[in-house]
């Protein structure tokens, strides 16, 4: 049976992530084309449906996106010049003639409702999480099938997200354990030398990857934000330093712990130590696989989690009273989530 995915009032953030149906290694860095082509997608499909990256890694047979869900009262109405220009580099050519062709009837028969129909068929679509995530996993799908002459799903199960509080330390730790996948896999030292990542992108000069990061200054009071759009000058040096705060390297005691450790940037790269205090601390947990980015179902401190769970109350049992719960295994300080993982909540 599917979990219900939780879903959020307003503006909204999620963390997603899909994983291909046989492991294959679709993505990986030998097969550049493969990745070009899913973000190029992705790129096309933000701006087609007005959800916004904030940032993303593609990894050899998985992906995470974090997404901003705009409020759906902020969403512009389409005309019917907006939807053409829209759909330009998505659509095909002859798609893009067939609604012009589709409207021009509409206006010679004078059918008003006709009209109204049509734009709402793409209205109810902006600004939808999982109308993001269905087309950009179907679309890259169609293109890999025909390319590879291939049947079937590509994807191994509906796409996984987690609703992740716009404020303060859950949007930054969240976007923090996305960029640093790469790291933690042991593919690179640094996560800007990962080019398939938003972190890597913004570092190189990509400006669409730029824009999606600086976004974190906008919502998250970790960082000093007052809600305004920043740029990337603004956002890069403390964004930086977050990251690699977060994302530095574990100390090992014996040779057995240096074999089996979780990768992770190593002391050279990193200006201070914290301490351990006897339970992990957010900068080791975020070298780890952590079930609670992507089992949890919401993730913030406990107002933002007991009101999820208050406006999604029909989903769980009449027993339970309260939604917020205390976070396994590290010092995680005031956040909280909404389901309390009790298997290995860290490994």
């Amino acid at each position: 049976m599917r979990t219900p995915r939780i879903k959020g009032t307003g503006r909204s953030f999620y963390h997603c992530m899909s994983r291909v149906v046989s492991g294959e290694f679709i993505f990986h860095r030998n097969q550049n084309n493969n990745i070009f082509i899913f973000l190029k997608l992705m790129r096309q499909l933000e701006t087609f449906l007005d959800v916004k990256v904030v940032t993303y890694c593609v990894m050899s047979n998985h992906f995470h996106i974090l997404l901003e869900e705009p409020d759906p009262e902020d969403l512009a109405s389409l005309t019917e010049d907006s939807l053409i220009a829209r759909m330009e580099g998505l659509y095909s050519k002859q798609d893009i003639l067939t609604l012009k062709n589709e409207f021009r009837r509409a206006r010679e028969a004078q059918d008003e409702k006709r009209i109204d129909h049509i734009l709402h068929r793409y209205q109810r679509r902006m600004g939808d999480v999982s109308e993001f995530m269905k087309e950009l996993k179907q679309r890259f799908t169609r293109n890999y099938n025909k390319r590879m002459n291939r049947r079937g799903t590509l994807w191994g199960e509906r796409f996984k997200s987690v609703l992740t509080q716009g404020q303060e330390k859950a949007l930054a730790t969240m976007a923090a354990y996305i960029d640093l996948n790469p790291v933690r896999a042991g593919i690179v030292s640094r996560p800007e030398d990962y080019s398939w990542s938003g972190y890597g992108a913004a570092v190189a000069g990509h400006k669409p990857a730029q824009a999606g990061l600086s976004r974190l200054l906008d919502c998250a009071s970790q960082f000093q934000g007052d809600c305004q759009p920043h740029s990337w000058i603004k956002t890069r040096q403390r964004y930086r330093l977050w990251l690699y705060s977060e994302g530095k390297e574990a100390p090992t005691d014996s040779e057995e712990q240096q074999k089996t450790k979780r990768k992770g940037i190593s002391a050279d790269h990193v200006a201070r130590e914290e301490e351990r205090e006897g339970l992990m601390s957010l900068t080791e947990v975020l070298r780890c696989r952590v079930r609670y980015f992507t089992d949890g179902g919401a993730f913030g401190d406990t107002t933002f989690v007991e009101e999820v769970f208050s406006n999604n109350r029909s989903l769980f049992s009449e027993n339970r009273k309260t939604g917020a719960r205390e976070l396994k295994g590290a010092l995680w300080g005031s956040l909280r989530t909404l389901r309390d993982l009790r298997i290995r909540p860290i490994g």
